[in-house]
């Protein structure tokens, strides 16, 4: 098939575009007549109107014979505050012309790409690439031949960027939703049994469709497949707020997809290592369990001599709680002893906290430790010092975690640092001479098993301004059996 079936209401306003700041063409009704006083039109903005902010997003190429996208890029797959080359040649731009309706000679051949681009409160802008022109959610500019190749040029450096890195193509539907829509989840077992989401659980749980990889597509018509009759079916129903009701069915190799606005439905072939992760996932939101929680990182600060600090944390996911608030960096003042007061309110602190839910879940266990959670306190004092924290920083740690952790028969634990690096990043200025990052992931697991121990190299010295950092995640899902018990 050549075409991709239309939206769902559920992807619609208000979830809706991000709206462009040219105004549309007024209509021939709203012009003055003859003899009436006018004014002069507005002039043509001087900065981009579309220029993307150096905030979270992430890009996608659309698919529409596959009725997916491909993830092309986002903020979080480059370096530290780098955007991704294709949005790095769009905020290049300067301001362009709209072509005028009548001026518009576009046509479906001409089309080359069609580029979505989701930022973190899930709003959206659509960029259609032409030879000689760009739309923008709806609004076409006209563009010079070397315009036109300096965008082509920045997405083929994205699509080289991102191949051979595991990043897959996904349901068109599931890309396009607003998962702070969702009022409503429930799922269904093969055998029957079904629970819903609690509301605790909802917004992350929400967003877990999308990480279906799929590849192969088919068309169907709606109700015309029984799901019930499928083998080892997991069914799952998403409820928007305007009352649009999606449903999946994921089966082994195969998803079914269904909206209830829509006269048509979609078969995608996926990954069974996905459809698996994605059904724990949501039995473990199902019990109220958020997706990889970011537990209690902390940020101790100790310079040489007082100073001000800036603190800048780039997460990839959804901020929950900051102490002191964040409002988009922390500025202290901090002295030698770890002392920090807090410039926007004058408060003291001997840390910045912050916590936060990523959907990053693939940690890598294939070195670690199997803990009984009756030692996991003593397993702590053990291993902390030797990563480098002192005694204030690794009892704060123990206080925190091992209450958690020796409600658990047993727990696999290993310490990810390179890989919470990846997705938690942060820019301190003045730059620490010494930088100490400790982040630790676990899984409950019911037995012991067999696992290759981890090893840590020496920690640095300490010298002059010093920054650490210590945090933790409860990892959930299928991944960790995917690394350990490969077939």
């Amino acid at each position: 098939m050549s075409e991709a079936p239309p939206a769902s209401r559920s992807q619609s306003e208000p979830a809706g575009s991000v709206a462009s700041s040219i105004p549309a063409v007024p209509a021939e009704s709203s012009q003055p007549d003859a003899g009436e006083i006018s004014v002069n039109p507005a002039p043509m903005p001087t900065v981009n109107p579309f220029r993307v902010p150096d905030a979270p997003y992430n890009l996608y190429l659309h698919h529409p014979d596959q009725i997916a996208y491909g993830m092309l890029g986002g903020y979080f797959l480059m370096g530290e505050g780098e955007h991704d080359p294709f949005i790095t040649a769009i905020n290049a731009l300067p301001a362009l012309e709209p072509v005028t309706p009548e001026n518009d000679e576009r046509s479906a051949v001409k089309l080359q790409y069609t580029i979505l681009l989701v930022l973190e409160d899930y709003t959206k802008r659509t960029y259609k690439l032409y030879p000689d022109s760009l739309e923008v959610d709806g609004i076409n500019y006209a563009l010079a031949p070397e315009q036109f190749a300096a965008l082509e040029a920045g997405i083929t450096e994205s699509r080289s960027r991102i191949s051979g890195n595991g990043y897959g193509k996904y349901a068109q539907w599931l890309v396009w939703m607003n998962p702070n829509r969702v009022t409503a989840i429930s799922c269904a077992e093969a055998d029957g049994q079904s629970f819903e989401i609690p509301e605790v659980a909802l917004r992350f749980a929400a967003a877990e469709p999308y990480y279906i990889s799929t590849s192969a597509v088919k068309t169907y018509s709606p109700g015309s497949v029984d799901f019930s009759a499928l083998q080892d079916a997991f069914i799952t129903r998403l409820t928007f707020d305007n009352g649009v009701v999606y449903t999946m069915a994921v089966a082994a190799d195969k998803m079914y997809l269904e909206a209830s606005d829509m006269d048509v439905a979609c078969l995608y072939d996926i990954w069974p290592r996905n459809a698996e992760s994605y059904v724990e996932t949501m039995r473990d939101a199902g019990e109220g369990r958020l997706n990889t929680r970011t537990g209690k990182p902390v940020i101790y600060l100790y310079p040489d001599k007082t100073q001000d600090v800036s603190v800048k944390l780039y997460f990839d996911g959804v901020i929950d709680y900051t102490y002191p608030a964040y409002n988009g960096g922390w500025n202290v003042t901090a002295s030698p002893d770890g002392t920090l007061i807090n410039k926007a309110d004058g408060s003291e602190h001997y840390y910045l906290f912050w916590d936060g839910t990523s959907r990053f879940n693939d940690w890598d266990f294939s070195e670690g430790f199997v803990v009984k959670g009756t030692d996991v306190e003593g397993f702590l004092r053990d291993v902390l010092p030797k990563l480098g924290l002192i005694p204030r920083e690794y009892n704060d740690f123990i206080t925190y975690w091992a209450p958690e952790m020796r409600k658990n028969a047993y727990n696999l634990i290993t310490f990810s640092t390179e890989q919470y690096e990846a997705i938690a990043s942060l820019n301190i200025s003045p730059a620490p001479d010494t930088m100490l990052r400790v982040h630790m992931v676990y899984k409950p697991i019911p037995a012991p098993i067999a696992i290759k121990a981890q090893t840590f190299p020496a920690p640095p010295a300490r010298s002059g301004f010093t920054a650490v950092e210590w945090g933790g995640t409860r990892a959930i899902g299928q991944y960790y059996k995917r690394i350990l018990f490969a077939d």
